[in-house]
């Protein structure tokens, strides 16, 4: 199931917006972490939840394909693939703007 929300202002022409994507099976109870910890670098994310499959695996390039649309739909300018079980430095957020410009 695709989940999609933006969660920061646009911050106008001058500012790429920034969506996360990821998809999740196993880890779903590390998406809150994920979140609160890329939330201050992103405008918002589209998530993959992969917890409904029958079978024990889907395809990785069909949901990449899902998630990258999404992102587009939203209006990506920058897209960061994460996963819930990484966790980005503090200073990401800081930087997230020199990183795209």
């Amino acid at each position: 199931m695709l989940e999609t929300r933006l969660i920061g202002p646009d911050g106008g022409a001058a500012v790429p917006r920034v969506v996360a994507v990821f998809s999740y099976r196993y880890d779903a109870h590390l998406v809150p972490d994920l979140l609160a910890n890329i939330g201050p670098a992103i405008h918002g994310w589209a998530a993959w939840d992969d917890r409904a499959a029958t079978d024990q695996l889907t395809s990785e390039p069909a949901r990449r394909r899902l998630l990258v649309q999404a992102a587009r739909d939203m209006g990506a300018d920058w897209i960061l693939a994460a996963d819930p079980d990484e966790r980005y430095e503090d200073t990401l957020a800081a930087r997230m703007r020199d990183l795209t410009a």
